[in-house]
């Protein structure tokens, strides 16, 4: 097929096949998540097709992430139309690698691991809204494949779970003081001695 071809015939075909993963698995895909994923096989399949597109889409940058716009109305709606059928070996390959090495991370893991991809930014920094283009997805996840495969670069673990900070037993004071309706400053009370 030629390079200008993308691989599936609608983006639908993709939502459907990892909301079919995640069904399998006992999950529900968020919207969030599920359009991370889709751009990470979107530019997974370029990468490594010469910037052929998995799906004919284009995604813009906003500060929650990268989206596709037409996805995102559809799906504000409610869950996507079922898929129309099998679909192609490469597309199938595509989605599976993307749904193995990211599917169990968090929507929080993966958008650090998009801010840090050396696309999604540049297109964020210039407008919100912002295309990015196929050409620089190719080339930046191009380069981060063959670091990966060359050993140079190992993946990106997901981070570690920060554990929760420990509870005083006396809560913090306010940032702000607090006022009574006719204007006085309000104090927190403490007993000036301990009672037993």
């Amino acid at each position: 097929m030629p390079a200008s071809v993308p691989a599936l015939k609608s983006a639908l075909d993709a939502v459907h096949w990892l909301t079919a993963q995640a069904a399998e698995s006992g999950a529900r895909l968020a919207p969030r998540k599920l359009h991370q994923l889709l751009y990470l096989a979107q530019a997974t399949f370029a990468a490594r097709h010469q910037g052929r597109r998995l799906m004919p889409s284009i995604f813009v940058a906003t500060r929650n992430g990268p989206i596709e716009p037409n996805l995102f109305v559809l799906l504000e709606t409610g869950p996507a139309p079922a898929g129309r059928g099998p679909l192609p070996a490469s597309a199938e390959r595509c989605l599976g690698e993307v749904w193995r090495r990211f599917a169990a991370r968090a929507p929080d893991d993966l958008a650090h691991l998009i801010a840090a991809d050396g696309a999604f930014g540049p297109a964020l920094a210039r407008a919100e809204r912002a295309e990015i283009a196929i050409e620089v997805l190719t080339r930046r996840y191009g380069a981060l494949a063959q670091r990966v495969e060359k050993g140079i670069e190992k993946p990106a673990a997901p981070k570690p779970a920060e554990r929760p900070a420990q509870r005083s037993a006396e809560p913090a004071p306010p940032a702000v003081p607090a006022f009574t309706a006719d204007g006085r400053a309000v104090r927190k009370w403490a007993p000036k001695r301990r009672v037993y």
